[in-house]
């Protein structure tokens, strides 16, 4: 057919330049890597603990110092960081300048006092100016609640044993009030039910923020995507120019299947640049764009159909070379910042999402997300793609009207 030597035309136009096809491959995954790193993406492999750091000293050494350890350790707030003796005289400058949430001094002889039943004190040290004190503060008293709660079911237990055959001498009584007491700590790590504390604040939504290469990789698959436009948008620019569209005009070719034919051209080069990068995710940064083959193709025939569609309009409207750069860098630039391409919208303020909501690049990032960061599949992705279909049809018959019209 006359349309597919049009675009066969141009597709074979577009990679006689071997440079330009390897940095629109090339160029994406190199910013996605070093954008993925800046933006964490190595937390994939080691991820930081993102809980408040509490400093704990521990002068006893004793089964319920590490019971309590363990505890704060299971906590969904603060996270037990050991401190040397070295370290122990610094702790209240080091509480003061936030390096820790706050610090626990454990004292000598705290295991033996509270299994004996006799009072012992933790020194707690926080600083109750800072924004996380109360939430560390909370944290802390939970964890000392319940190792408390843990020494009193040990020690009822340890009555009950006396009253029925006792124990043969004070160290198999003690033995038996830690045994318990561990049993009870590790019951609190497996309780059924528990509490999961999640940080809100305006500028993040109740689901999670995206991060590292699941931001980049979908953001610069769509910002390159976009650079991509030029040299297609060119060649109708060109041929309008040489008067090529003239003489093929004279022939038994139409109009619209001229214009077809570059759309054509356009959709095959950008949909095997986001074939070739998704599978380069994949690969590459382990992210889930084929785990739902068939989400992943709709979305990435939805966000091709949308590109394109704007690259035949930038091609139907500029005049000259120089007219398609400018028509291309500057939407392309304005789209991917607003649309949340370069960073997450969710990070931003109200006002900037709800424009940003209003750009074809957010659903396209929105359904790529839903897929490789959700696991949503092709509910995930069916109204993003439907927008994008949206926007490609309002571009597309744009351009048709200009294109015959002019």
């Amino acid at each position: 057919m006359r349309i597919f030597d049009v675009a066969g035309k141009d597709v074979s136009q577009l990679l006689r330049d071997w440079r330009s096809a390897a940095f629109l491959a090339g160029a994406p995954i190199l910013f996605t890597i070093l954008m993925g790193v800046m933006m964490g993406g190595l937390s994939q492999v080691a991820e930081e603990d993102p809980r408040l750091p509490v400093a704990v000293r521990d002068l006893d050494g004793g089964a319920l110092a590490a019971g309590l350890t363990d505890l704060l350790e299971s906590a969904e707030v603060v996270r037990p960081v050991a401190v040397t003796e070295q370290d122990a005289g610094t702790l209240e400058d080091r509480v003061g300048d936030g390096t820790y949430a706050a610090a626990i001094v454990i004292p000598e002889g705290y295991s033996r006092d509270l299994l004996a039943g006799r009072e012992s004190k933790l020194r707690f040290i926080v600083d109750e100016t800072a924004d996380s004190a109360a939430q560390a503060g909370s944290a802390v008293q939970g964890a000392v609640f319940r190792l408390l709660g843990a020494v009193q079911t040990a020690r009822i237990s340890a009555e009950i044993v006396d009253g029925q055959k006792g124990f043969s001498s004070s160290a198999e009584r003690e033995s038996f009030l830690e045994q318990t007491v561990r049993s009870a700590v590790q019951e609190w790590d497996a309780a059924p039910v528990k509490m999961e504390l999640r940080w809100a604040s305006s500028k993040e939504s109740a689901e999670s923020v995206p991060g590292g290469f699941e931001q980049s990789s979908p953001g610069n698959m769509v910002t390159f995507a976009l650079a991509g436009l030029i040299g297609a948008a060119e060649i109708v620019v060109w041929e309008r120019k040489s008067g090529t569209l003239q003489r093929l005009l004279t022939t038994s070719i139409s109009r619209g299947e001229v214009l077809v034919g570059h759309f054509l051209a356009m959709f095959a080069l950008v949909f095997a640049q986001v074939m070739l990068l998704g599978t380069f995710g994949q690969l590459l940064f382990g992210l889930a764009y084929w785990s739902d083959p068939a989400a992943f193709l709709v979305i990435a025939a939805a966000v091709t159909l949308w590109i394109a569609s704007m690259g035949l309009l930038i091609g139907v409207i500029a005049r000259t070379s120089e007219q398609v750069g400018m028509l291309t860098i500057a939407p392309m630039l304005a789209l991917a910042g607003l649309g949340g391409a370069w960073m997450p919208l969710e990070v931003t303020g109200a006002t900037f999402q709800a424009v940003g909501h209003l750009t074809p690049t957010y659903w396209a990032m929105q359904g790529m997300q839903n897929l490789i960061l959700r696991g949503q599949g092709l509910a995930g992705v069916a109204l993003p793609a439907a927008v994008l279909c949206g926007f490609a049809a309002v571009l597309f018959g744009i351009a048709v009207w200009r294109f015959y019209t002019e």
